[in-house]
Formats: C-alpha cells, structure tokens, sequence
C-alpha cells in the first residue's frame, strides 16, 4: 500500500551527483539527471538546529520522500544527493534510511540542510 498523497504535499527534483577528481586532484560533484518525486520537508526547530544555524549559516530539515518516482521507477538516493523543491535546494546530510510509513507503507527519509 502506497503512503496517501496529502501527507507528501511537495514535489521535489532530485538529483544524484555523481563524483570525480578534477586534473589539480580536487573533489567534483556533476549533477545527474534529475526525477521529480512527492515528498514532505519538515524544518528542524530545535535548539540544536537552531544553534548550528546561528553558527554555520546552514538550516537543517527532514525531508519524506515517496520510494517512487514520477514514472514509477524505485527512487535511488544516496549521501551525495541533492533536492531541489520550489527555490530552495537542499543537500542530503549523511545516508538516507527506509522508514515505515503507518498502514504498511514505507518512505525514504533523509536528513537535509539549505546552504548558503
């Protein structure tokens, strides 16, 4: 059984980079292709949040995510992964994990963060 609409109330474009290393050896992340999804974010407000925001610029949030795509494909997400909903990108932080989502169902959520 699949996670009801009204719970995943956005649409986010997500992307997964992929990386390589630049001729001078730094680090590069090229954005793959992207697949749209429905998805919730919900803003950390707690004080620790808070605090990380005050000190790094960075605001953190949660992030549901259907374990499907636009076209029905499994949606794959990993650490270097980057979401785009509306104006506001956000940057997974850490791995996503599976989680239940009540009535058998079951979403990918991640921990995420808007940097400046």
């Amino acid at each position: 059984m699949r996670t009801p609409l009204h719970l995943l109330n956005a649409s986010a474009t997500v992307y997964v980079q992929t990386e390589s290393i630049s001729n001078t050896g730094a680090r590069v992340l090229s954005d793959g292709s992207g697949v749209t999804v429905r998805c919730r974010v919900e803003t950390d407000s707690s004080s620790e949040a808070l605090a990380w925001s005050r000190t790094t610029g960075f605001q953190r949030a949660k992030g549901y995510f259907d374990l499907t795509n636009s076209t029905g494909t499994a949606l794959a997400m990993t650490k270097e992964t980057k979401v785009v909903i509306g104006s506001t990108t956000y940057h997974l932080i850490g791995r996503p994990r599976e989680i239940p989502g009540g009535l058998g169902n079951v979403l990918i959520v991640a921990d995420m963060e808007v940097r400046s």
